[in-house]
């Protein structure tokens, strides 16, 4: 899950065991645990909700508080040891002042092309303005994990190219830093 979100907020996961130990052929306590991490960082480790809540179909909820500096408050839901992850509702609360969950598009709109998307071994990247104005560029997978940082080389006025030939098959994130602003934009790796 990755939210397009700046600064300290407190994300709200809400957890109800809805499915293991609700009736009496199984589930219960240690039959579900994952993990969560928030902007690629572990938060809960080994999360049994029926065990935090006191049983099936009660509600629990944990408050993680968190910045976002990049412009995406990223979420991921990891297996743990047992289970598949689960959540019921996750709530984003402004904490700081002047932190903002994004409504509509930017001040200055501008769009970036990728393609191929998805992609096997180059990503080339279409900017709307000259290539000159990008100061850094980064990828990361949906867990927060930095796989490229600045790989990218110019190959047209206003065109880049990544290496992406590398990264494991799933879904990335790439990051623009550039004189217009920051964007952030998915591509699927093949």
């Amino acid at each position: 899950c990755a939210l397009p979100i700046y600064g300290t907020f407190d994300v709200i996961l809400h957890f109800a065991e809805t499915y293991g130990g609700v009736r009496e052929d199984g589930g219960g306590v240690g039959s579900r645990k994952f993990d969560v991490y928030v902007e690629g960082a572990k938060r809960l480790s080994g999360y049994d909700v029926f065990a935090k809540a006191g049983g099936a179909m009660r509600a629990v909820q944990e408050t993680l508080r968190v910045t976002v500096s990049d412009g995406v408050l990223n979420l991921f839901f990891a297996r743990g040891t047992a289970g598949d992850p689960i959540v019921s509702a996750v709530e984003v609360v402004p904490v700081a002042a002047g932190a903002r969950i994004a409504a509509g598009e930017p001040a200055e709109d501008w769009q970036v092309r990728l393609y191929p998307n998805p992609v096997t071994d180059k990503l080339s990247v279409g900017l709307p303005f000259a290539a000159s104005g990008v100061r850094a560029t980064a990828v990361t997978d949906a867990a927060g994990t930095v796989h490229l940082t600045n790989a990218h080389r110019v190959t047209g006025e206003d065109q880049l190219q990544l290496p992406v030939g590398t990264l494991p098959r799933g879904f990335f994130l790439l990051r623009l830093d550039t004189d217009r602003g920051s964007r952030v934009v998915k591509f699927a790796k093949q």
